[in-house]
């Protein structure tokens, strides 16, 4: 699968992002682009994780999968 930028000024960039104060100028996408407009969750972390940050954010990405495969 390949990484896909997308610029601001491109169809395919998320419209509510576009909308935000200061939105990123590109996006790197590596998956589906069209579930870029539709509603979703993101887990943001920092480049310089700790090891108890790491757990925190996997364990939560896990928890959050397991109610959304509830609904399906």
């Amino acid at each position: 699968m390949k990484i896909k930028q997308i610029k601001l000024e491109d169809d395919e960039y998320p419209k509510i992002l576009r909308n935000i104060n200061n939105p990123p100028k590109q996006l790197h996408v590596l998956g589906n682009v069209d579930l870029l407009n539709k509603p979703g969750i993101a887990i943001i972390g920092s480049r310089n994780c700790t090891d108890v940050g790491r757990k925190i954010a996997r364990n939560f990405a896990q928890k959050l999968s397991s109610v959304r495969s509830m609904y399906k």
